[in-house]
């Protein structure tokens, strides 16, 4: 598919198209969603990202998607160059999190915002099988001592 015809459907240029490819732009959760969408295929098949332990006939892909495009912004935000493997645990970290917790679009943001921090600082390891409120408020507090 080309940039032209992909940027139409989406709302945007050629020329951001181009750069999201490149690399020189970076994706918001609206550009994420949009894209996902048109193309009919989630984030992680966007981006190769192994999730761990997700049921994909249960989950809820625009939540997932929301999520990783929570955590790119954050990576970028922050000049974090994640690798696939990072996004992909961090994503299903925040997910079962988000699902668990009931946390609304604020409180994913914050929660993903928190989850870089905290795993980029390499203080504190993340533990593999689930993160909830209360853990995530344990390593922040950590983290800043």
């Amino acid at each position: 598919m080309s940039p032209e015809v992909l940027g139409k459907h989406i709302g945007t240029s050629k020329k951001n198209i181009l750069l999201l490819e490149a690399d020189k732009k970076h994706f918001t959760v609206k550009s994420l969603l949009q894209i996902c969408g048109f193309l009919k295929i989630s984030a992680d098949e966007l981006f190769d990202l192994k999730t761990t332990g997700l049921n994909k006939k249960t989950w809820d892909v625009c939540l997932y998607d929301s999520v990783v495009g929570f955590l790119l912004e954050n990576c970028y935000r922050n000049k974090i160059e994640p690798n696939k493997s990072d996004i992909g645990i961090w994503a299903t970290l925040a997910y079962k999190a988000t699902v668990g917790c009931h946390y609304d679009f604020t409180q994913m943001q914050l929660f993903t915002d928190a989850l870089v921090e905290i795993s980029q600082a390499r203080k504190y390891p993340l533990p593999k099988h689930g993160i909830n409120h209360a853990s995530i408020g344990i390593m922040l507090k950590r983290s800043k001592d």
